[in-house]
């Protein structure tokens, strides 16, 4: 009977760790500074497929560039980040020169659901998406981080965005 019970344990041990979540430690999609003159930059893309990720919570510290305003995005691709293949998913709040360095969190996931159709960009590196805008069910199997600083950019500024992605 013992040794019954043993096996029992032993089995369902094993059984909830197959089935637990596997949680990834935070990815960093970008630790930096933005650009230093105005302008569009891709940065480049997390080496983490996100194929199996159920989610990414994304948090973000993002500060202005001095001189000009500076938008930030996040796009993911479909097709391992492909060129052509980049879609606007997240425009944070546009940030005035000289901000204040402020945190922002998302959420994005591959769930499935209705939703209105939203313009995005049509060609890599020219983001489209409205300022404070997200995305939430249309995370694809990469993520990258562009940036668009306005005219005037003299200096970047520090920026951090980290992904959290978690798969059943």
């Amino acid at each position: 009977m013992k040794r019954l019970l043993a096996a029992c344990l032993i089995s369902t041990a094993a059984l909830a760790a197959d089935i637990a979540p596997v949680n990834r430690p935070g990815v960093v999609l970008f630790s930096g500074t933005s650009p230093a003159v105005p302008g569009t930059s891709a940065q480049a893309q997390i080496t983490l497929p996100l194929d199996r990720m159920i989610y990414c919570d994304v948090s973000a510290r993002l500060a202005g560039a001095t001189g000009g305003a500076l938008d930030v995005y996040i796009q993911t691709s479909n097709n391992n980040g492909a060129a052509g293949s980049w879609k606007d998913v997240v425009h944070f709040p546009q940030l005035a020169a000289a901000a204040a360095a402020i945190g922002y969190s998302v959420t994005l996931s591959h769930a499935t659901g209705g939703s209105a159709p939203v313009v995005v960009n049509a060609v890599d590196g020219t983001p489209a998406l409205a300022v404070s805008t997200v995305i939430p069910a249309a995370l694809g199997n990469n993520l990258r981080v562009v940036f668009v600083a306005g005219a005037g950019t003299s200096a970047g500024a520090t920026q951090t965005i980290t992904a959290y992605c978690a798969s059943l």
